[in-house]
């Protein structure tokens, strides 16, 4: 992720002056989508991620917890005939 840590997000955030207010629209663009939805992926938890970084930039137990809970999402597990 791009944003965590620098000094300016940590000034502006998401703000529409800042550079990641954009990103943040794209975001919020996926509440409602029923795929993502169905993987128990919700788009406010990106945000909160995000938000996570403007302390120090650094990985910590929340932040880890949040990119397993997207990578589960966004790359699932697909079961073969042999899986059943």
């Amino acid at each position: 992720m791009e944003l965590k840590g620098t000094e300016h997000f940590k000034q502006y955030g998401f703000a529409r002056k800042g550079d990641y207010n954009n990103w943040k629209e794209r975001v919020e663009k996926l509440q409602g989508d029923t795929i993502l939805n169905d993987r128990g992926f919700l788009f406010g938890d990106l945000l909160v991620l995000a938000i996570y970084y403007v302390d120090d930039g650094q990985e910590n137990a929340v932040t880890k917890s949040f990119h397993e809970k997207f990578h589960g999402a966004l790359n699932p597990v697909i079961e073969t005939p042999e899986d059943q």
